[in-house]
Protein backbone atom coordinates (compact mmCIF):
# COMPACT_ATOMS: atom_id res chain seq x y z
CA UNK A 1 0.00 0.00 0.00
CA UNK A 2 2.14 2.83 -1.00
CA UNK A 3 1.11 6.11 -0.15
CA UNK A 4 3.21 9.41 -0.85
CA UNK A 5 2.48 12.96 -0.08
CA UNK A 6 4.50 15.38 -2.01
CA UNK A 7 4.13 19.09 0.19
CA UNK A 8 4.85 22.25 -0.62
CA UNK A 9 4.72 25.03 -3.31
CA UNK A 10 7.43 24.16 -5.72
CA UNK A 11 5.37 22.83 -8.56
CA UNK A 12 8.49 21.70 -10.79
CA UNK A 13 9.51 19.77 -8.30
CA UNK A 14 6.43 17.88 -7.75
CA UNK A 15 5.19 17.57 -11.02
CA UNK A 16 9.14 16.35 -11.64
CA UNK A 17 9.09 13.73 -8.94
CA UNK A 18 5.08 12.62 -10.43
CA UNK A 19 7.12 11.92 -13.76
CA UNK A 20 9.44 9.77 -11.87
CA UNK A 21 6.81 7.72 -10.28
CA UNK A 22 4.96 7.04 -14.01
CA UNK A 23 8.56 5.78 -15.21
CA UNK A 24 8.24 2.06 -14.07
CA UNK A 25 4.62 1.99 -15.86
CA UNK A 26 4.34 0.57 -18.95
CA UNK A 27 4.44 2.66 -21.33
CA UNK A 28 1.47 1.05 -23.49
CA UNK A 29 -0.66 0.75 -20.50
CA UNK A 30 0.22 4.10 -18.61
CA UNK A 31 -2.70 6.04 -19.36
CA UNK A 32 -5.19 3.14 -17.92
CA UNK A 33 -2.94 3.22 -14.99
CA UNK A 34 -3.06 6.39 -14.21
CA UNK A 35 -5.87 8.37 -12.73
CA UNK A 36 -5.71 11.75 -11.78
CA UNK A 37 -7.69 14.05 -9.86
CA UNK A 38 -7.90 17.89 -9.84
CA UNK A 39 -8.73 19.81 -6.41
CA UNK A 40 -7.81 23.37 -6.57
CA UNK A 41 -10.60 24.62 -6.91
CA UNK A 42 -12.76 22.55 -4.18
CA UNK A 43 -13.61 23.48 -1.16
CA UNK A 44 -13.17 21.05 1.99
CA UNK A 45 -17.03 19.94 1.63
CA UNK A 46 -16.53 18.72 -2.22
CA UNK A 47 -12.86 17.66 -1.52
CA UNK A 48 -14.60 14.92 0.64
CA UNK A 49 -16.72 13.94 -1.39
CA UNK A 50 -14.14 13.71 -4.05
CA UNK A 51 -12.11 11.36 -1.84
CA UNK A 52 -14.89 9.27 -0.75
CA UNK A 53 -16.77 9.08 -4.30
CA UNK A 54 -13.81 8.83 -6.57
CA UNK A 55 -10.60 8.24 -5.15
CA UNK A 56 -11.68 5.84 -2.73
CA UNK A 57 -13.53 3.36 -5.10
CA UNK A 58 -10.51 3.90 -7.87
CA UNK A 59 -7.51 3.50 -5.46
CA UNK A 60 -9.31 0.50 -4.08
CA UNK A 61 -9.68 -1.46 -7.26
CA UNK A 62 -6.98 -3.57 -9.10
CA UNK A 63 -4.98 -2.09 -12.30
CA UNK A 64 -6.94 -2.37 -15.38
CA UNK A 65 -3.42 -3.99 -16.82
CA UNK A 66 0.13 -4.96 -14.75
CA UNK A 67 1.30 -4.78 -11.45
CA UNK A 68 0.48 -1.22 -10.80
CA UNK A 69 -1.87 1.65 -10.63
CA UNK A 70 -1.04 5.33 -9.89
CA UNK A 71 -3.69 7.18 -8.46
CA UNK A 72 -2.90 11.37 -7.69
CA UNK A 73 -4.57 14.03 -6.29
CA UNK A 74 -3.58 17.43 -6.91
CA UNK A 75 -3.72 20.41 -5.43
CA UNK A 76 -5.03 19.24 -1.86
CA UNK A 77 -5.58 20.88 1.00
CA UNK A 78 -6.58 19.05 4.08
CA UNK A 79 -7.71 19.67 7.73
CA UNK A 80 -9.35 17.91 10.29
CA UNK A 81 -12.72 17.02 8.52
CA UNK A 82 -10.81 15.24 5.89
CA UNK A 83 -9.70 12.28 8.23
CA UNK A 84 -12.77 10.48 7.69
CA UNK A 85 -12.52 11.06 3.94
CA UNK A 86 -9.43 9.35 4.42
CA UNK A 87 -9.91 6.80 6.54
CA UNK A 88 -9.85 3.81 3.64
CA UNK A 89 -5.90 4.60 3.35
CA UNK A 90 -5.06 2.34 5.64
CA UNK A 91 -6.99 -0.89 4.35
CA UNK A 92 -5.67 0.30 0.49
CA UNK A 93 -4.32 -2.52 -1.74
CA UNK A 94 -1.17 -3.06 -2.14
CA UNK A 95 -1.59 -2.73 -6.25
CA UNK A 96 -2.71 0.94 -5.50
CA UNK A 97 -0.15 3.81 -5.29
CA UNK A 98 -1.35 6.70 -3.73
CA UNK A 99 0.31 10.11 -3.96
CA UNK A 100 -1.63 13.07 -2.44
CA UNK A 101 -0.07 16.49 -3.52
CA UNK A 102 -0.52 18.74 -1.15
CA UNK A 103 0.01 22.98 -0.65
CA UNK A 104 0.95 22.41 3.15
CA UNK A 105 0.00 20.04 5.58
CA UNK A 106 0.31 20.79 9.68
CA UNK A 107 1.63 18.14 10.88
CA UNK A 108 -0.04 18.66 14.50
CA UNK A 109 -3.30 17.55 12.96
CA UNK A 110 -4.91 13.80 12.98
CA UNK A 111 -5.01 13.73 9.05
CA UNK A 112 -1.15 14.31 9.14
CA UNK A 113 -0.24 12.14 11.90
CA UNK A 114 -2.22 9.43 10.46
CA UNK A 115 -0.77 9.84 6.32
CA UNK A 116 2.89 9.88 7.45
CA UNK A 117 2.12 6.87 9.36
CA UNK A 118 1.11 5.25 6.60
CA UNK A 119 3.04 6.96 3.72
CA UNK A 120 6.43 8.59 3.02
CA UNK A 121 6.32 12.60 2.93
CA UNK A 122 8.25 14.95 0.55
CA UNK A 123 8.71 18.40 1.00
CA UNK A 124 9.58 20.96 -1.98
CA UNK A 125 9.40 24.81 -1.13
CA UNK A 126 10.17 26.64 -3.40
CA UNK A 127 13.05 29.34 -3.65
CA UNK A 128 12.55 32.64 -2.34
CA UNK A 129 13.93 35.28 -4.87
CA UNK A 130 15.87 37.01 -2.28
CA UNK A 131 17.66 33.38 -0.70
CA UNK A 132 20.90 34.59 -2.74
CA UNK A 133 22.63 31.41 -1.08
CA UNK A 134 19.92 29.03 -1.59
CA UNK A 135 19.94 29.83 -5.15
CA UNK A 136 23.14 29.42 -5.50
CA UNK A 137 23.38 26.03 -3.70
CA UNK A 138 20.71 24.60 -5.87
CA UNK A 139 22.63 25.87 -9.35
CA UNK A 140 25.70 24.04 -8.10
CA UNK A 141 23.85 21.03 -6.54
CA UNK A 142 22.17 20.64 -10.37
CA UNK A 143 25.45 21.77 -12.14
CA UNK A 144 27.19 18.80 -10.38
CA UNK A 145 24.26 16.28 -11.11
CA UNK A 146 24.24 17.98 -14.53
CA UNK A 147 27.84 17.27 -14.95
CA UNK A 148 28.52 20.51 -15.83
CA UNK A 149 31.87 22.61 -15.11
CA UNK A 150 31.35 26.07 -13.47
CA UNK A 151 34.63 28.78 -14.19
CA UNK A 152 35.42 31.62 -12.27
CA UNK A 153 32.39 33.70 -11.45
CA UNK A 154 29.76 31.56 -13.47
CA UNK A 155 27.85 30.29 -10.26
CA UNK A 156 27.38 33.81 -9.39
CA UNK A 157 25.75 35.17 -12.52
CA UNK A 158 23.93 31.95 -13.24
CA UNK A 159 21.97 32.77 -9.66
CA UNK A 160 21.47 36.00 -10.79
CA UNK A 161 20.67 35.05 -14.28
CA UNK A 162 18.32 32.28 -13.26
CA UNK A 163 17.34 33.30 -9.76
CA UNK A 164 14.72 30.84 -7.96
CA UNK A 165 12.94 29.39 -11.06
CA UNK A 166 14.18 25.49 -10.42
CA UNK A 167 12.93 24.68 -14.21
CA UNK A 168 14.46 27.05 -15.81
CA UNK A 169 17.72 25.95 -14.10
CA UNK A 170 17.43 22.40 -15.21
CA UNK A 171 16.86 23.84 -18.86
CA UNK A 172 19.57 26.09 -19.05
CA UNK A 173 22.52 23.85 -17.66
CA UNK A 174 20.97 21.52 -20.19
CA UNK A 175 22.61 24.06 -22.54
CA UNK A 176 25.90 24.29 -20.87
CA UNK A 177 26.32 20.80 -20.84
CA UNK A 178 27.23 21.24 -24.60
CA UNK A 179 29.95 23.45 -23.99
CA UNK A 180 33.42 22.54 -23.49
CA UNK A 181 34.36 22.48 -19.78
CA UNK A 182 34.39 24.21 -17.74
CA UNK A 183 31.90 26.82 -18.82
CA UNK A 184 33.31 30.63 -19.23
CA UNK A 185 31.42 33.33 -17.87
CA UNK A 186 31.73 34.43 -22.00
CA UNK A 187 30.17 31.09 -22.49
CA UNK A 188 27.23 31.52 -20.12
CA UNK A 189 26.67 34.97 -21.05
CA UNK A 190 25.94 34.52 -24.43
CA UNK A 191 23.91 31.12 -23.45
CA UNK A 192 21.94 32.21 -20.59
CA UNK A 193 20.14 35.68 -20.84
CA UNK A 194 19.61 37.69 -17.40
CA UNK A 195 15.78 38.01 -17.24
CA UNK A 196 15.83 37.92 -13.47
CA UNK A 197 16.13 41.12 -12.75
CA UNK A 198 13.14 41.93 -15.70
CA UNK A 199 10.35 39.79 -13.49
CA UNK A 200 11.46 41.61 -10.63
CA UNK A 201 10.92 44.72 -12.73
CA UNK A 202 7.31 43.64 -13.35
CA UNK A 203 6.61 42.99 -10.21
CA UNK A 204 7.79 46.58 -8.71
CA UNK A 205 5.95 48.40 -11.82
CA UNK A 206 2.66 46.58 -10.35
CA UNK A 207 3.56 47.87 -6.68
CA UNK A 208 3.74 50.91 -8.50
CA UNK A 209 0.36 51.27 -10.46
CA UNK A 210 2.09 51.70 -14.00
CA UNK A 211 -0.01 49.00 -15.73
CA UNK A 212 1.73 49.74 -18.92
CA UNK A 213 5.17 49.48 -18.24
CA UNK A 214 3.80 45.92 -16.45
CA UNK A 215 2.82 44.45 -20.45
CA UNK A 216 5.84 45.81 -21.52
CA UNK A 217 8.08 43.40 -19.11
CA UNK A 218 5.61 40.57 -19.60
CA UNK A 219 5.87 40.47 -23.20
CA UNK A 220 9.93 40.80 -22.61
CA UNK A 221 9.73 37.68 -20.33
CA UNK A 222 7.41 35.84 -23.38
CA UNK A 223 10.16 32.70 -22.91
CA UNK A 224 9.71 32.54 -18.78
CA UNK A 225 6.85 30.63 -17.41
CA UNK A 226 4.00 32.36 -16.45
CA UNK A 227 3.89 30.22 -13.14
CA UNK A 228 7.35 31.80 -12.64
CA UNK A 229 6.01 35.53 -12.86
CA UNK A 230 3.38 34.85 -10.86
CA UNK A 231 5.60 33.27 -8.00
CA UNK A 232 7.45 36.29 -7.93
CA UNK A 233 4.94 38.70 -7.63
CA UNK A 234 3.45 36.25 -4.66
CA UNK A 235 6.28 36.25 -2.69
CA UNK A 236 7.55 39.67 -3.43
CA UNK A 237 3.67 41.12 -2.24
CA UNK A 238 3.66 38.98 0.43
CA UNK A 239 6.66 40.60 1.73
CA UNK A 240 5.44 43.57 1.10
CA UNK A 241 2.48 43.12 3.03
CA UNK A 242 4.51 41.66 6.12
CA UNK A 243 6.24 44.70 6.36
CA UNK A 244 3.82 47.48 6.13
CA UNK A 245 1.48 45.32 8.71
CA UNK A 246 4.43 45.13 10.90
CA UNK A 247 5.17 48.96 10.57
CA UNK A 248 1.72 49.47 11.72
CA UNK A 249 1.98 47.47 14.41
CA UNK A 250 2.06 48.74 18.43
CA UNK A 251 3.82 45.69 19.39
CA UNK A 252 6.79 45.08 16.87
CA UNK A 253 9.08 47.97 17.82
CA UNK A 254 12.64 47.38 16.98
CA UNK A 255 14.07 46.74 13.71
CA UNK A 256 14.91 43.14 14.36
CA UNK A 257 11.22 42.50 15.16
CA UNK A 258 10.00 43.44 12.21
CA UNK A 259 12.26 41.45 10.02
CA UNK A 260 11.82 38.45 12.16
CA UNK A 261 7.89 38.92 11.96
CA UNK A 262 8.46 39.59 7.98
CA UNK A 263 11.09 36.52 7.41
CA UNK A 264 13.49 38.58 5.80
CA UNK A 265 16.92 36.46 5.17
CA UNK A 266 18.91 39.99 4.93
CA UNK A 267 17.14 42.21 7.87
CA UNK A 268 19.56 44.82 5.95
CA UNK A 269 17.08 44.38 3.24
CA UNK A 270 14.52 46.15 5.43
CA UNK A 271 15.28 49.82 5.01
CA UNK A 272 14.66 49.48 1.17
CA UNK A 273 11.39 47.77 2.18
CA UNK A 274 10.31 50.41 4.63
CA UNK A 275 10.79 52.82 0.80
CA UNK A 276 8.57 50.72 -0.95
CA UNK A 277 5.84 50.69 1.17
CA UNK A 278 5.46 54.14 2.02
CA UNK A 279 3.09 55.20 -0.83
CA UNK A 280 1.01 52.31 -0.88
CA UNK A 281 -1.69 50.74 1.63
CA UNK A 282 -2.01 47.75 3.20
CA UNK A 283 -5.47 47.32 1.71
CA UNK A 284 -3.59 47.31 -1.67
CA UNK A 285 -1.32 44.92 -0.87
CA UNK A 286 -3.80 42.81 1.02
CA UNK A 287 -6.19 42.97 -2.46
CA UNK A 288 -2.86 41.85 -4.60
CA UNK A 289 -1.69 39.10 -2.72
CA UNK A 290 -5.40 37.43 -2.93
CA UNK A 291 -5.91 38.48 -6.21
CA UNK A 292 -2.06 37.01 -6.95
CA UNK A 293 -3.20 33.29 -4.59
CA UNK A 294 -6.37 33.60 -7.12
CA UNK A 295 -4.01 34.09 -10.68
CA UNK A 296 -1.38 30.92 -9.29
CA UNK A 297 -4.91 28.76 -9.10
CA UNK A 298 -6.05 29.81 -12.43
CA UNK A 299 -2.68 29.24 -14.14
CA UNK A 300 -2.97 25.59 -13.32
CA UNK A 301 -6.92 25.25 -13.95
CA UNK A 302 -5.82 25.96 -17.37
CA UNK A 303 -5.58 30.40 -17.71
CA UNK A 304 -4.03 31.28 -20.80
CA UNK A 305 -0.89 33.38 -20.65
CA UNK A 306 -2.58 36.41 -22.45
CA UNK A 307 -5.34 36.23 -19.58
CA UNK A 308 -2.41 35.97 -17.06
CA UNK A 309 -1.07 39.34 -18.80
CA UNK A 310 -4.26 41.01 -18.65
CA UNK A 311 -4.86 40.39 -14.97
CA UNK A 312 -1.71 41.78 -14.02
CA UNK A 313 -1.82 44.80 -15.45
CA UNK A 314 -5.55 44.81 -13.79
CA UNK A 315 -3.90 44.68 -10.28
CA UNK A 316 -1.68 47.31 -11.60
CA UNK A 317 -3.90 49.60 -12.62
CA UNK A 318 -6.32 49.37 -9.65
CA UNK A 319 -6.32 52.54 -7.95
CA UNK A 320 -4.27 52.77 -4.09
CA UNK A 321 -6.35 53.63 -1.43
CA UNK A 322 -5.46 56.38 0.97
CA UNK A 323 -1.87 55.55 2.08
CA UNK A 324 -1.84 54.37 5.94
Amino acid sequence: MPLTLLVGDDTYAIQTHLEQLKTPLDPAWRSLNVQTFEAATLNADALNQLLRRQVYPTACSPPMVGDTKLVIVTDCSLSAQHFDGLAWVEGMIPTTHLVLCLDKLDKRTKVAKFLAQHGTLYTYTALSPWDEAGIKATVKAQAQDSGVQLGSGVLSYLAEAIGNDRQRMASELTKLTLCPQPVTLAQAKALVPNQTQTALQLVDAMRQGQPGHVAALFKALETVHPGVIIHTALSQFRTWFKVKAALKSKHLTTEADIAQFATLGNPKRLYYLRQDVAKVSIRRLAETVVSLQALSVGLKTGLTRRAIGLELMKMASHSNPKVN
